[in-house]
């Protein structure tokens, strides 16, 4: 790892490997200084993938980095990347990217960077997620918990309430998790974090750019009647 600070970084989540599908990241630098960057991937369990950690770019040039190794299963990934030296702005973009086979047709899916949430919790509308897939990256050094609850109020105070019982799914450190959310009947869906401000929750269907790609790893489900 190189000594230096970057300067800003990205988090790009939902990457991932698997027998038929890799994903690409690709620095691009449009400005007239040559720039660098430090690049951290991690994988599986937060395992950091072996690949180099300090990548170049010349001026009006870009460069491509390819995630993948030999693997008989499907593995979530994520990138943060930093940058280390060179103008900033505009001119700067980084982009990600899952590339999969579907048949002899190879299908290209956008993975844009985002942010970490501020906020320590989340309510989602039932036609937002109910019946689709709940995407959860803790880009914390610590594990984080999500708690989940349906509501009829956007407040997660009535994870809380008496005779509510919750569920609560663990994001072990630089993790993502995927899990399918059950067609519930409430009219929210109430997601609160143990560490705000470090994960990123992002829902996938079939929509353009959210298409479902990998399985989820476990399901959560309110039939349970609530007294």
């Amino acid at each position: 790892m190189s000594a230096q600070e970057p300067s800003r970084f990205w988090e790009i989540p939902a990457l991932g490997y698997s027998p038929r599908d890799w994903s690409s990241l690709r620095l691009t630098n449009n400005s007239d200084s040559t720039a660098s960057f430090q690049m951290d991937v991690y994988c599986g369990r937060g395992n950091r993938l072996p690949l180099d950690p300090t990548y170049t770019v010349e001026p009006h040039d870009a460069r491509e980095i390819r995630i993948s190794t030999e693997t008989i299963v499907a593995v979530l990934c994520w990138a943060r990347v930093g940058q280390l030296s060179g103008v900033q702005g505009p001119g700067i973009e980084i982009r990600g990217s899952l590339e999969t086979l579907n048949g002899n047709r190879l299908e290209e899916f956008d993975r844009h960077p985002s942010q970490a949430s501020a906020d320590s919790y989340w309510a989602f509308l039932g036609p937002e997620v109910s019946g689709q897939q709940l995407y959860i990256l803790n880009v914390a050094d610590s594990p984080t918990i999500l708690t989940f609850c349906i509501a009829d109020k956007p407040e997660p105070k009535e994870c809380r309430r008496k005779g509510v019982i919750p569920i609560r799914r663990v994001a072990k450190p630089k993790q993502a998790v995927i899990v399918d959310v059950q067609k519930f009947t409430k009219k929210y869906l109430i997601a609160e974090s143990s560490e705000p401000g470090r994960a990123i929750i992002q829902v996938f269907n079939d929509d353009p750019g959210h298409r479902k790609v990998y399985r989820a790893e476990s399901t959560i489900s309110f039939d349970t009647p609530e007294n």
